[in-house]
């Protein structure tokens, strides 16, 4: 009985640190924690830190660019918004997509898309959403959504 106690104590030891998941967000469980340090570790394009989070709960509705000025960015790149809030991603420019990465919301990835597409999402429930452009996110094209 005292080898099975040690093998349960020493696979609760394994249960901790970075979240279990591999993920990058250090074992952060704060939304905000997550979406900063996801887009500073990935070095996002329009992200100057917490600071630069766009409040829009209480709106309802979301329109986020993809790629405005022919850049690898979203604008904004990390937003807080309310649980049901419904989120349009607008192409500014061609061949951007908006790609879930360390995220568990239900979500549908837009696939690689052309300007003047767009790509409309209904975010339930609370947490972080984390998110990418597949074929730019080598050149910082990620974003962040703290759904509350």
């Amino acid at each position: 009985m005292a080898g099975g106690t040690a093998l349960i104590a020493g696979l609760a030891g394994c249960l901790g640190g970075d979240g279990g998941d591999g993920s990058s967000n250090g074992g952060d469980t704060d939304p905000q924690g997550q979406v900063d340090t996801y887009l500073t570790d990935n070095n996002a394009n329009n992200y100057d830190g917490p600071d630069s989070i766009v409040d829009q709960t209480g709106t309802g509705e979301l329109l986020i660019e993809v790629g405005p000025n022919r850049q690898y960015q979203f604008d904004p790149a990390a937003v807080r918004i309310d649980s049901g809030t419904t989120i349009t991603w607008e192409w500014m420019s061609s061949n951007h997509s908006v790609t879930q990465t360390e995220s568990s919301f239900d979500f549908e990835d837009s696939g690689t898309q052309s300007s003047g597409a767009t790509h409309e999402q209904t975010l339930e429930g609370t947490g972080a959403f984390l998110y990418k452009c597949t074929p730019h996110a080598n050149l910082g094209h990620y974003g962040g959504i703290i759904v509350e």
